[in-house]
């Protein structure tokens, strides 16, 4: 994956990006390589806060959804194109 992330854990299961949307802080970006609608409450969460290091993202997936949170919007940027590269068809697998 680029950008490689510094750690990943997997679990059981995935997450289907069918019938859900997106929302935050560029989510109009994410949405247009996704292919997801954008909407205010969606199940693809992108949300400023903290992140592991500067520009870093953490992202985690499982039943309820999926987030990616970063302290700037380059991180944010980081963790939308790791999200494009774990699509395997509509599934997202579990993170954590």
């Amino acid at each position: 994956m680029i950008p490689a992330p510094v750690s990943v854990v997997r679990s059981e299961g995935s997450f289907s990006l069918d019938g859900v949307s997106v929302s935050g802080p560029l989510a109009d970006y994410a949405g247009a390589v996704l292919g997801l609608p954008v909407t205010d409450t969606g199940e693809v969460r992108l949300a400023l806060g903290s992140s592991p290091a500067p520009d870093g993202y953490w992202l985690r997936v499982d039943d309820t959804g999926i987030e990616i949170e970063a302290d700037a919007h380059a991180g944010l940027f980081a963790g939308i194109q790791t999200l494009r590269q774990l699509v395997a068809g509509a599934e997202v697998p579990h993170l954590v």
